[in-house]
């Protein structure tokens, strides 16, 4: 229950910050909602990565019930030499700390893999690390071990945002207020689907592939959504 606390306390203030202090607008609610219902699924959620504060900041938009709720406590993959390199950062999020680099079957992966396997919530960054470019970086593969190691097929919640890269600049370790923030969430996708897992008789490494561009793609359509937004 420790880390439940501390993650109750650091969502109050994460929901205080982007309703009160950042010009939020979210777009299709709704999917996130019916991702958060998933009824014994195992859940990732997956966004692009445009700031060291994307998590926990934009989680801020959780409702009260799930960011106090020990059966919807989220865990993220976070670097370990960024998330752990003093005591704070340590304890007051759930994170499972990964080694850029080690490869899709590290312990980091197998840690989130085991709490797929007990239908908890896993958030990754699919990109690998922060990029401000206007463009996604290619996916790594290591969702698609998620998905495909997974006991029970899970959910995926693509959601795209921008506006992190402003509030949080490379190399600035605290948010700018008032920045205009814009998310917008897709469809879950459920892999008990064939046509989303695609030739499950195919080589691991290409089904890998499949599964990896099938989420990058929904991203992509996400992207588009919210540069449409900004520019207007």
């Amino acid at each position: 229950m420790r880390r439940v606390g501390h993650q109750g306390v650091g969502g109050a203030i994460n929901k205080t910050w982007i309703k009160h202090c950042s010009r939020l607008q979210v777009f299709n609610q709704h999917h996130l909602e019916a991702a958060l219902a998933r009824h014994g699924k195992p859940l990732i959620s997956a966004c692009n990565h445009s700031a060291t504060l994307d998590d926990p900041i934009l989680f801020g938009m959780l409702p009260w019930r799930t960011l106090l709720r020990a059966e919807d406590m989220r865990w993220s993959l976070g670097a370990k030499e960024i998330c752990f390199t003093n005591a704070f950062t340590s304890w007051s999020r759930g994170v499972i700390p990964i080694v850029r680099g080690d490869g899709i079957h590290q312990p980091a992966m197998d840690e989130a893999l085991a709490l797929l396997n007990n239908d908890r919530w896993v958030h990754i960054f699919p990109e690998g690390r922060v990029n401000q470019s206007s463009e996604m970086l290619r996916f790594k593969w290591g969702i698609a071990r998620l998905v495909m190691d997974a006991k029970t097929p899970p959910l995926v919640l693509p959601f795209f945002h921008r506006g992190m890269e402003t509030m949080v600049p490379l190399k600035q370790h605290y948010p700018n207020p008032m920045t205009r923030v814009v998310v917008a969430f897709g469809e879950p996708l459920d892999f008990a689907d064939p046509h989303l897992r695609g030739d499950t008789s195919a080589p691991a490494a290409e089904q890998r592939v499949h599964i990896t561009a099938t989420i990058q793609q929904r991203m992509e359509d996400l992207k588009v959504f919210v540069d449409s937004v900004i520019a207007q």
